[in-house]
């Protein structure tokens, strides 16, 4: 049986909170972009949940696991972007820089030697990407949109 605390409808909440200025816009008639950027989004999921679990089980040889890790973390950020790009188009600039860094540490997070330090560099791309997305999203539209 499904519960759904508070932590669930939280983090459900902070998703979704996502999609209004992307359906406002207007610039995606059909709503390709936001299914495109789900889909992305949902794969990049499955991917993510069996590199944590190979992460804990160390089962996997660590040049397929950094495979995994970049595939699962690619999909992930060209899935929440998509639909921003396609309908935000003064956001696109700060996608790109933000994506930039982002890959950068992800990348170097490739070289650590163990699949759980991997697994927390390309965690800490995405604490890094958040933050500048925030500060972004803030600056630019004066509120923020996760």
């Amino acid at each position: 049986m499904l519960s759904y605390g508070g932590g669930r409808l939280l983090t459900a909440g902070l998703y979704f909170d996502s999609f209004p200025p992307s359906i406002e816009s207007e610039r995606d008639k059909n709503g390709d972009a936001i299914l495109f950027s789900q889909f992305s989004t949902y794969i990049s999921f499955a991917i993510l949940a069996n590199i944590i679990r190979h992460a804990i089980l160390n089962d996997l040889a660590v040049n397929d696991f950094r495979v995994m890790v970049m595939l699962g973390v690619g999909l992930f950020y060209l899935g929440k972007q998509t639909a921003y790009y396609v309908n935000r188009p003064e956001y696109r600039g700060h996608i790109l820089l933000n994506t930039l860094v982002m890959f950068v540490i992800a990348t170097l997070a490739l070289f650590l030697p163990k699949p759980q330090y991997i697994l927390f560099g390309a965690a800490f791309s995405k604490l890094v990407y958040i933050a500048m997305n925030f500060r972004a999203q803030r600056n630019l539209y004066g509120k923020v949109h996760l």
